[in-house]
């Protein structure tokens, strides 16, 4: 058998080796789904293109309603202005308003800058942590004087 009949025979079997292995790669990237990316135990913080920023869990990425669910957010005291004071910054638990809204934020993606995952020794979860036990406390509390 001569070469150039080798070739005719097997280089048409290359090609379509080829053209599946990129096929099933493609299938494969465009199945990373966005949750894959979501740490589930922590805390994930987005930023709206407004700038307003948002602390919780993320969840329902792949779905058309995704939401940020035990929402806290910052806001800045305004207190005294003068120029060598720190500014102040306090974290919010949504919900904890007056208007007393669900702690849910349903999200809509066109709006979101970007989201990331929290570290454990963020000052944000720090902060929520002991939010979250001083809440305990206090509904601890609330019972022992019923």
């Amino acid at each position: 058998m001569n070469l150039s009949k080798v070739f005719r025979l097997v280089f048409p079997s290359l090609v379509l080796l080829l053209f599946v292995a990129a096929i099933l790669a493609s299938a494969y990237l465009f199945n990373l789904q966005k949750n894959d990316f979501v740490s589930e135990s922590s805390y994930q913080m987005i930023v709206l293109d407004d700038g307003k920023q948002y602390f919780g869990h993320l969840k329902n990425l792949n779905t058309t309603a995704p939401y940020l669910s035990d929402v806290y957010y910052i806001r800045d005291e305004v207190g005294s202005k003068s120029s060598d004071q720190k500014p102040k910054f306090i974290l919010i638990k949504l919900g904890s308003e007056i208007q007393g809204s669900d702690d849910l934020i349903y999200l809509n993606w066109d709006k979101v800058q970007f989201w990331t995952n929290l570290r454990e020794d963020s000052q944000v979860v720090n902060a929520i942590d002991k939010d979250k036990e001083d809440r305990k406390k206090n509904i601890e509390a609330s019972n022992v004087d019923k």
